[in-house]
């Protein structure tokens, strides 16, 4: 076919419905090729560096110029800091935050943008161990400066399409799998790590951790009324010992327990002793440590707080339509250090699949009934 006509016959496609899907599935399969050849490179650099001067310090960047005000991904972010930490390296974990903000922090009033900055900070500072050098930076030209007195190996150096939290669970991937590759010890949360405060003691009964996402991204993604009450009675049926902790915003706290009770599901709950409560602190970082204490950590669709268990040990279900930019996943293992009681299932019908169908006593022994 000459080129003219393979314009042509493009043209046509991106005008057909198919077409656009075929044209679409491929971008698709491009980017993801682009992205895993990036990624490759990335970690062939880490491993020459290193072998050539093993103190070499690695600097990992959250640029808010190109990141969304979004937990998750920044989660992300922080958590390939955190490995290389583990592996025994020296890092420096930066945020530039110069105002110049991606599009769609403009969905945040003022304050709220002010509030996700800080929380930023305060998030690595919370998972970050104190050997990780950290800064807030307000500038990207202050990266340079710090590398000017610091030299370090900066991942994904100006690294803007695609963006590093886009990146970084892939590099993960394919850093903590291979021949000679392992999941250093301290990498994963644990509860023990990140204790529940003294001054907020855990309830008396085991709980489960169950996300109910109501939030301003995507609202598609929020759970419906008949979800939440569908889930809820699955849950106590697979969980009969167990109490249920929710976790979202305040406000999706208030509207969860209000359709429950409207249900008489909490009702139904306390009288065999059991509760349904909202997280006791709010906020993200503040949850963590619940989250990590809970037997088992539940969301179907939902949102970034479905990350916290997935750093973890601890067995969880969480039941998607879409992988993220996990590119290794395999089967229901989103990442290589999943264990069998840790299921991350994608599936188109992601929103009516039984809790029942995907979870059985064989992955998660006497936990489940």
């Amino acid at each position: 076919m000459s080129s003219r006509g393979k314009v042509r016959f493009r043209a046509w496609l991106s005008r057909a419905p198919l077409g656009r899907s075929l044209l679409s599935a491929r971008s698709g399969l491009r980017g993801t090729y682009s992205i895993r050849r990036r990624v490759h490179r990335e970690a062939a650099a880490i491993t020459q560096a290193l072998a050539i001067n093993p103190n070499t310090r690695l600097r990992v960047v959250n640029d808010n110029a190109v990141s969304p005000p979004t937990y998750g991904n920044l989660f992300e972010v922080i958590m390939l800091a955190r490995f290389l930490e583990a592996g025994g390296h020296r890092v420096e974990f930066d945020i530039v935050d110069s105002g110049d903000r991606r599009a769609d922090w403009g969905e945040l009033d003022a304050t709220a943008q002010t509030n996700f900055a800080h929380d930023q900070v305060a998030l690595a500072r919370y998972l970050l161990p104190k050997p990780v050098v950290q800064h807030m930076l307000s500038s990207p030209l202050r990266v340079e400066e710090q590398h000017a007195w610091n030299p370090a190996l900066t991942l994904f150096s100006g690294a803007y399409d695609p963006p590093v939290y886009s990146l970084a669970p892939y590099l993960l991937h394919v850093l903590s799998t291979g021949r000679t590759r392992s999941i250093p010890a301290g990498f994963l949360l644990d509860a023990n790590s990140f204790p529940i405060s003294i001054q907020t003691p855990p309830p008396e009964q085991p709980y489960i951790a169950w996300h109910v996402r109501r939030g301003t991204w995507s609202p598609e993604r929020n759970a419906t009324d008949s979800a939440l009450a569908s889930d809820l009675l699955q849950l106590r049926e697979i969980f009969p010992r167990h109490s249920i902790m929710l976790f979202s915003t305040p406000n999706g706290i208030e509207h969860a327990l209000q359709v429950l009770s409207d249900e008489g599901l909490i009702s139904d709950m306390e009288r065999d002793g059991l509760a349904v409560v909202g997280q006791p602190e709010t906020g993200f970082t503040a949850a963590v440590p619940w989250i990590l204490g809970a037997d088992f950590y539940f969301q179907r669709i939902g949102g970034g707080m479905g990350i916290v268990p997935i750093y973890s040990s601890m067995p969880y279900l969480q039941i998607n339509d879409w992988r993220s930019y996990y590119y290794g996943i395999d089967g229901d293992r989103l990442v290589p250090w999943a264990r069998v009681n840790q299921q991350y299932i994608v599936r188109a019908d992601a929103a009516k699949i039984p809790i029942r169908e995907v979870i059985n006593s064989s992955q998660y022994g006497e936990l489940v009934k």
